[in-house]
């Protein structure tokens, strides 16, 4: 299973994939990218990747998948890949905005991306 970690700190929502709206809280250059490019990258080469990506804030777009709590009841949703298992976490400070989201609804998550994570994380 690949699962690419983005901490997020806004997020923008629509129905359609063309309408995403994004919403920026802060002045930081961000990297627009899908959720399908940047699985595309960390499985071609992770240590290229990791100096394209990790530690950096990126919008990350795409379809919404699982809406969950981890083990810790940190909220986080999953933005889809056209492969199976395959897919961004991206970790939800806002309950009300995380508690509005539908499954396959199509969003823009702007975060810091924490890399590639094979196993679970403690906090």
């Amino acid at each position: 299973m690949l699962l690419l970690i983005v901490k997020a700190c806004s997020i923008g929502a629509s129905q359609k994939k063309e309408q995403v709206e994004t919403v920026k809280q802060d002045t930081v250059p961000t990297i627009n990218v899908t959720a399908e490019e940047l699985i595309n990258a960390y499985e071609s080469n992770e240590v290229s990747a990791d100096d394209q990506y990790k530690g950096k804030t990126l919008i990350v777009s795409g379809k919404v998948g699982k809406i969950g709590k981890d083990f810790f009841d940190a909220i986080y949703i999953t933005l889809e890949s056209d492969a199976e298992y395959r897919n961004v976490q991206c970790f939800i400070k806002d309950k009300q905005v995380a508690a509005k989201l539908v499954q396959g609804q199509y969003v823009s998550v702007q975060g810091k991306c924490d890399g590639l994570n094979d196993e679970c994380r403690s906090q």
